[in-house]
């Protein structure tokens, strides 16, 4: 074919016309001749667009989210339906349409700002230091370029500044904080009786064509999970680090290079004279310590004064000594303060520290001493071990990457080349497993496309950052179908305590009626458990079952010394009848400023949530807003 349209191309029209076919192909690619937009828009706000990619982003994220929550109750349909795309879309939606209005009102964030704010996230450090290849690296991993990442992040920090600002401007008064507190220590004057779901369990009778039924209704509640195992090659600094051979010269010349490493610091030892800021004026302490000073000028004796007036309690009993210590450990002022005073005997002037205000007096120099090499040869050979192990892995991991990359179909290659072993996990689910399978980043590739469905090697995993693995398909069982036989123990003991929890709610309510008619609960509750006598419960009270306790304070109030009754099945099946009769609020004369402060601020955020709700809703009632549902799939 090709041959054709060569012999067929004659003078500059026909190559004019295959330079043109050349240049699409370049400009836009082959693909665009077959397929729509590869990035296709999913909504569009105000001319401002969510791409597809920006939305897959953010599913995996919540895909990620449920199945860490979960664990193993972990099922893919929690989250692969049309409902859950679309609570996310909605999120993104509200970040767009509060990052608009923030904008419009004049708030950015700079550049200059942006970069300091990732240089300070600890994920993308490396030894407490911004490292750009760990956070290119994670970035990668996680689906996003450099570019993506901070626009996103700025979108998010404009959008949760935008809601602080208006949850600031939330007022709240004395009058509603007093109502809240004296609607947070009410207490209510509460009865109660226990239709016991245990006393029905041995009448209620269970027969099969009852538990095939069931079944046959909740097939979907009796399915064996999918599980997998994979094989693993695992290269940890910890493990190389066994297997570096020692010889003497070498961890002698090792410990030559590094000598400043094994040094005992310098040492100093001080005597101290503390007044502490205990609400005091500042300025009586200094005059008070200045008077102090006068005193040593003329000759008194610090020890005695240290004794008679620091308020250091435990070092006034060594007439302010402390004892020897490095730098680093008294704080930085102090550390600042003795450490250069020249001679012992020296004493310094007024040091300001935490808690209060110093004289220190120097009592004491250790010169930094030399650990011999014999002294410190186990530590040596620790810290030798380790550099050692870590070059090698980083060579080691390189390698693994490429051979099992050019390698995919097995990992036998691979463990040959580098001489390394092949481990194969236990069986997990979605919801992980042991050992490896624990960590989220080794389930997502395990059950990923290229492993599970085109049994193709994973990428490196970075498990920490001495520690990486690769993975290959060893065993994939797929959900199954568990028989009836399996579980129909599990569903006679189910509907029976359904059976019985029905029957409980029956002769619960029918002593509901018959109390609301006038009869006493004394005579109603003799053979089915005893009635709980009135008394006083507050909303965090202990002695009230927190069912219980939710139930009766979400009652209206009794009026005219009415007594209300409400029944209500709790978790373990059983039926509770209650009886409400008065509620008393708290009276609020003299509360801990702290506590009306906790008030206030549960206030403003209930308020604030309550507020940024409504806020978001009338900006989209009032933006453009455009969702193409069908690139949600």
């Amino acid at each position: 074919m090709l041959e054709i349209i060569r012999q067929g191309v004659k003078g500059w029209v026909g190559w004019s016309i295959i330079g043109l076919i050349c240049l699409t192909f370049a400009l836009f690619g082959l693909n665009s001749y077959f397929n729509g937009p590869v990035d296709p828009i999913v909504a569009n706000i105000n001319g401002e667009e969510i791409k597809q990619s920006e939305f897959r982003r953010a599913y995996d994220q919540y895909r990620n989210r449920i199945r860490n929550m979960m664990g193993e109750n972990y099922s893919p349909e929690m989250v692969e339906g049309m409902a859950a795309k679309e609570n996310v879309l909605g999120g993104l939606i509200d970040e767009k349409v509060l990052f608009q209005a923030g904008a419009n009102l004049g708030q950015y964030i700079s550049d200059a700002d942006l970069s300091e704010i990732v240089k300070n996230t600890p994920v993308f450090q490396k030894d407490g230091v911004f490292d750009r290849q760990t956070y290119i690296a994670i970035l990668s991993r996680n689906g996003m370029t450099t570019d993506i990442y901070e626009a996103r992040l700025r979108t998010d920090l404009l959008s949760k500044e935008f809601m602080g600002n208006a949850q600031q401007t939330m007022f709240v008064t004395d009058s509603q904080i007093d109502a809240q507190l004296r609607l947070q220590n009410q207490t209510r004057e509460v009865a109660y009786g226990v239709i016991s779901v245990e006393d029905y369990l041995p009448t209620v009778t269970i027969d099969e064509a009852e538990i095939q039924a069931y079944y046959d209704s909740n097939l979907e509640n009796y399915q064996s999970p999918e599980r997998l195992t994979v094989d693993y090659i695992d290269v940890s600094v910890d493990t190389l680090s066994k297997e570096v051979e020692i010889v003497e010269e070498d961890l002698l010349a090792f410990y030559e290079e590094r000598r400043a490493q094994f040094v005992d610091p310098e040492q100093r030892s001080a005597s101290h004279i503390l007044l502490e800021v205990n609400g005091e004026n500042d300025t009586a302490i200094l005059a008070k310590l200045t008077d102090i000073q006068a005193r040593l000028a003329q000759g008194e004796d610090f020890s005695a004064l240290a004794t008679e007036l620091s308020e250091d309690i435990g070092s006034a009993k060594k007439a302010g000594g402390l004892g020897y210590f490095p730098r680093g450990v008294m704080g930085d002022s102090f550390d600042t303060a003795v450490f250069e005073l020249a001679a012992v005997g020296d004493v310094s002037d007024i040091v300001e520290g935490e808690g209060g205000y110093h004289l220190i007096k120097l009592t004491g120099i250790r010169e930094p001493t030399e650990k011999g090499f014999d002294t410190v040869r186990t530590e040596v050979e620790a810290l030798y071990r380790t550099q050692q192990a870590e070059t090698k892995f980083y060579d080691l991991v390189e390698q693994l990457a490429e051979l099992s990359y050019e390698n995919p179909e097995n990992l036998e290659i691979t463990a040959e080349e580098l001489g390394l072993e092949i481990q194969t996990t236990e069986a997990f689910t979605r919801g992980g497993g042991t050992g490896i399978a624990a960590d989220k980043k080794v389930i997502a590739a395990a059950f990923s496309d290229d492993v599970l469905a085109n049994d193709l090697n994973s990428e490196v995993i970075e498990l920490s950052k001495d520690r990486s693995v690769v993975l290959h398909l060893n065993t994939h069982t797929a959900a199954s179908q568990l028989p009836l036989a399996a579980v129909s123990e599990i569903i006679k003991t189910r509907l029976s305590a359904e059976k019985a929890r029905e029957q409980a709610m029956t002769v619960g309510e029918e002593k509901l009626a018959k109390l609301r008619a006038g009869e006493l609960a004394e005579t109603l509750f003799v053979d089915d458990g005893a009635w709980q006598e009135k008394a006083a419960y507050t909303r965090t009270d202990a002695g009230l079952n927190p069912q219980i306790r939710q139930q009766v304070f979400a009652m209206p109030r009794p009026v005219s010394a009415q007594t209300l009754y409400k029944g209500f099945s709790v978790q373990n099946g059983n039926y509770i009848v209650a009886a409400l009769y008065n509620v008393v609020d708290a009276e609020v004369i003299e509360v801990d400023a702290a506590i009306r402060e906790q008030v206030l601020t549960q206030l403003k955020q209930s308020m604030g949530s309550s507020e940024t709700q409504a806020l978001i809703a009338s900006l989209k009632d009032a933006a453009e807003i455009e969702v193409f549902t069908k690139h949600l799939e």
